[in-house]
């Protein structure tokens, strides 16, 4: 049976379980035929039945409310912040104002990332204003962002953005979401529509316990998780990607486990804030 998976964004080493899945037959094995595609609303698709499966942050199941949507379970976390310069906090604390990049301008994600500066200099400097922190739209190139003239990105991954700004030698900080008392949404979660789920339960089934093995391979394998990439994307290992791949692989989970708590606190958070656009009966559907 060939499913589609969409991705919303391009493939990086958080992908891997799934790249693994088809590179090492796993998912041939369970008579299943996997196309990976870049799908812009990979999750409105899904819930409405026009792609099998999709793989996004589960900040993106709480930003709207996707009838017919259903999460499978969490197959990767990290830690996820913003990158800011250093340079940048002193503007900040000195009453200046900086661009943040973001890849939509406006939204329930920017204004996450605002709150994580707005909260890191409450509790460390004077408040700083709104006014401070101006959002542009500039797509999920985080690192060349700061190199191209932007001050802070968002949202990065400790794995990705983080271990790269280490090896390149950036002048910023890391503020974590978990680092100012917001919870943490950068993770991977696994996701169905309600429709296929009822037809085909024998290849969720399959699905699930396909993720859950390739990302144990990659938990225990690094070494050959990294080989899979490289085959996967062909292009020639350096060290940056040695890196960022051996710190992705100590941050996958498995096995894949449907679990509404896992995000529950998330959404409560949001919640109070007046800032979640699913209700609560919204939330507990992905999980029916």
């Amino acid at each position: 049976m060939k499913i589609r998976l969409a991705l919303e964004g391009f493939q990086t080493p958080n992908h891997l379980p799934l790249i693994v899945g088809i590179d090492q037959g796993g998912f041939g094995e369970a008579g299943l035929e996997v196309e990976l595609v870049n799908h812009e609303a990979g999750l409105d698709a899904t819930a409405a039945g026009e792609i099998d499966l999709a793989c996004s942050t589960p900040l993106h199941m709480l930003d709207a409310p996707r009838p017919g949507l259903r999460a499978l379970g969490c197959f990767f976390e990290t830690e996820g912040g913003v990158l800011v310069l250093n340079s940048a906090m002193e503007k900040l604390a000195a009453g200046d104002a900086i661009r943040l990049a973001v890849p939509n301008g406006r939204g329930l994600s920017a204004t996450i990332a605002i709150q994580i500066l707005r909260r890191w200099f409450e509790s460390h400097h004077p408040s700083i204003g709104l006014d401070q922190i101006r959002t542009t739209a500039a797509g999920f190139q985080h690192i060349e962002n700061l190199h191209a003239g932007f001050e802070a990105a968002w949202p990065c991954f400790a794995n990705l953005e983080g271990v790269e700004a280490i090896e390149r030698q950036v002048d910023a900080r890391f503020l974590s979401t978990r680092s100012v008392g917001l919870e943490n949404l950068a993770a991977f979660e696994l996701f169905t529509g309600a429709a296929f789920m009822k037809r085909h339960p024998e290849v969720i089934e399959r699905v699930v316990g396909v993720v859950s093995e390739s990302a144990r391979l990659c938990i225990e394998h690094p070494m050959i998780a990294r080989e899979i990439w490289y085959r996967h994307v062909g292009e020639t290992p350096d060290g940056l990607t040695d890196s960022i791949i051996e710190d992705t692989c100590t941050r996958f989970i498995a096995p894949l486990v449907r679990d509404k708590e896992r995000w529950r606190a998330a959404w409560m958070q949001l919640d109070e804030q007046g800032l979640a656009r699913i209700t609560g009966n919204e939330f507990e559907a992905l999980y029916d």
